[in-house]
C-alpha cells in the first residue's frame, strides 16, 4: 500500500499484512537481499502511509486508525490514535529534522509531521513529543 525512502539508504514498504518491511537499498548499510533487513509489527490493519523523519525514525499510518512513530534500531514505537484510516504523512523539512541521542541511546527527533486522515482533517504533531499542535479542517 505504501513506500518511503530514507536519505541514508532504507526503503520502507507497508501492506495489508499489517507489517512494515525495511529494505537496504544502499550497499553501505548491507548487501541488497530479496528479504527485508527487518520487519516492524504493531499495526492492527493494513499500513497505508509511511514517511521517514530523517535517519532513525519512521512514521507510519494505518487502516487501524493509528499513526505510529518507530525507532528503527530498537523497534519501539509510540501510538497516536486517529478517528479513521491515516492515508498520508508528511515530515516538515526532512533535512532540517535534528536528532539527539539520549543516555539510553534512543534516537529523538525535533521537528513536525502532519497526518491526513479519512475524516478529512490534517493533524500536525511535534517531534519528539508527538503532541498535537493543530488541526486543519
Amino acid at each position: 500500500y505504501a513506500l518511503a525512502t530514507s536519505p541514508d539508504g532504507w526503503l520502507a514498504s507497508g501492506a495489508r499484512d499489517r507489517q512494515v518491511a525495511l529494505w537496504s537499498i544502499s550497499s553501505a548499510i548491507a548487501p541488497r537481499k530479496r528479504k527485508p533487513h527487518r520487519r516492524l509489527e504493531g499495526h492492527g490493519a493494513g499500513v497505508t502511509a509511511l514517511a521517514f523523519a530523517g535517519s532513525g525514525l519512521l512514521i507510519t499510518g494505518g487502516a487501524d486508525n493509528t499513526t505510529r512513530i518507530w525507532d528503527i534500531a530498537s523497534g519501539d514505537h509510540q501510538v497516536l490514535p486517529h478517528p479513521k484510516t491515516v492515508f498520508g504523512i508528511a515530515v516538515r523539512g526532512r533535512d532540517a529534522v535534528s536528532f539527539n541521542s539520549t543516555v539510553s541511546g534512543t534516537v529523538q527527533a525535533e521537528g513536525e509531521f502532519a497526518t491526513a486522515c479519512w475524516d478529512g482533517v490534517v493533524r500536525i504533531f511535534g517531534l519528539p513529543d508527538a503532541l498535537l499542535k493543530a488541526e486543519l479542517r
